[in-house]
């Protein structure tokens, strides 16, 4: 699944809409809306102990809505997503793709690609330098090597709503060149415009939460409107 072919123009703000241990579906549909009314490209069901099944089900209660839905097991890694290839709809998130530079083979990313061939409508997000994962010692190799395991490089800040360095940023993409870049954690309303530079889809929660980590929808408005607005200023630019 190539990035641009399902999303041809600009910035993607795919918001991350978490299931606790049991979920109430009403309560995630009307988080998905608020994703939706807000203007959002997709959205991601991000599951904490949730019975596998049960985030399934929810997932095709999104699908059904004709939204872009996303998975991302928490823990779970290309080894173990490998069996929820055939049941993902839209695409599927692993915080850590177990890509290692200083690593002559890469055999669980190389055994999750050759699994994925098969299903050419997932798209695959897989953690580089993600938080509590494997730190590489060459930032721009590690992040060049992934790009043959995955179709988005996606990566994070220190901790759950923390922000990203921007110079991190900025040297991931640089090596990255056109290949997708997504950033999954710290990203505002308000610090947004200091990564559209530099990056090309935004996995937000924090941000545009409240305290009890319902998604608001005036946040999730705010942010979708300035990576809006910045898209279009820059077609203007590229027309003049």
């Amino acid at each position: 699944m190539d990035f641009r072919k399902q999303w041809p123009k600009g910035h993607v703000v795919l918001p991350v809409v978490h299931l606790h241990h049991n979920p109430i579906a009403t309560e995630v549909m009307d988080s998905v809306e608020v994703v939706r009314s807000a203007g959002a490209d997709g959205c991601w069901l991000i599951a904490y102990g949730t019975p596998v099944d049960t985030v399934l089900d929810l997932q095709d209660k999104v699908r059904d809505s004709k939204f872009w839905v996303g998975l991302n097991i928490l823990g779970y890694s290309p080894h173990h997503l490998r069996g929820l290839l055939g049941v993902a709809h839209h695409g599927i998130w692993a915080d850590n793709a177990d890509i290692r530079e200083d690593r002559p083979e890469q055999r669980i990313a190389q055994k999750f690609k050759e699994a994925l061939e098969a299903y050419p409508n997932v798209m695959y997000f897989g953690g580089v330098a993600f938080k509590g994962q494997y730190q590489p010692k060459d930032l721009e190799a590690n992040a060049k090597l992934a790009t043959q395991y995955m179709h988005v490089v996606c990566t994070s800040g220190p901790g759950t709503g923390q922000a990203a360095s921007v110079m991190k940023i900025q040297r991931m993409k640089a090596a990255l060149g056109d290949f997708p870049l997504a950033i999954a954690s710290g990203i505002t309303p308000d610090n947004i415009e200091d990564y559209l530079p530099f990056s090309d889809a935004y996995l937000v929660a924090t941000g545009i939460s409240n305290q009890q980590d319902e998604l608001q929808y005036d946040l999730t408005k705010a942010l979708v409107d300035k990576v809006r607005a910045w898209d279009a200023k820059e077609t203007m630019l590229q027309q003049a």
